[in-house]
């Protein structure tokens, strides 16, 4: 991304890598589509009570970060 918004080429990106740079100017996005490509993280971990509080709060944290992220996406994607 540092070298395309340096003016030496392109980029493909996800656009949460990009969102910043995309609406600072920086880099545009010249199509409004955006292709999917399926991947998926998942939190997973084992079931002891010990840690359960912890881990709900990572992904209650991650869940929340996530949401954010798409509208943030919304946000920078091209008007068409």
């Amino acid at each position: 991304m540092t070298a395309a918004a340096e003016g030496h080429g392109v980029v493909i990106a996800d656009p949460c890598l990009a969102v910043e740079r995309l609406r600072a100017g920086i880099l545009v996005a010249p199509f409004g589509e955006v292709v999917q490509n399926g991947a998926s993280y998942f939190l997973v971990y084992p079931p002891s009570p010990v840690v359960q509080p912890m881990l709900r709060a990572l992904a209650d944290t991650l869940l929340r970060l996530a949401d954010e992220n798409r509208g943030l996406e919304a946000a920078a994607a091209p008007s068409t």
